[in-house]
């Protein structure tokens, strides 16, 4: 289900067609834009080049990109995975759009609260336990 977010930022999205295989960005990249799926499904991955680890796959109405609009510079990486339809906003953009709606701005801390505990779960599930 798309978020109110995504739907406010794919009316002024500009309108990308992209085929399987094609990466949006890089992790260390500075940051060009946020994207909101279309169609299709794009995964995010996490790591060096020669070993990325599958963080998720993301689909119709989610955004890709929000946190690096914060900070400036992506901290995944994003490959097309099934041809979509991608909305990209300019990350410029998103921050005026916050800057000027406190209630947009907090509907996007929210969803970035959620990514983190999403992370902090596979963290959890996946890291090996440290003894004192």
């Amino acid at each position: 289900m798309p978020s109110d977010l995504a739907k406010i930022l794919d009316r002024i999205a500009l309108s990308a067609k992209v085929t399987k295989g094609h990466v949006l960005f890089r992790d260390g990249e500075p940051v060009t834009g946020v994207y909101v799926v279309r169609t299709g499904m794009v995964e995010l991955l996490w790591g060096q080049a020669d070993q990325l680890c599958l963080l998720k796959t993301v689909g119709p109405g989610e955004v890709i990109g929000l946190p690096a609009a914060l900070n400036g510079t992506y901290t995944a990486t994003a490959r097309v995975s099934q041809d979509a339809e991608l909305g990209m906003v300019p990350a410029n953009r998103v921050l005026e759009m916050f800057e000027s709606d406190k209630e947009l701005c907090c509907v996007a801390m929210h969803l970035m609260g959620r990514e983190i505990a999403g992370m902090r779960e596979m963290l959890k599930q996946s890291a090996p336990l440290i003894t004192a």
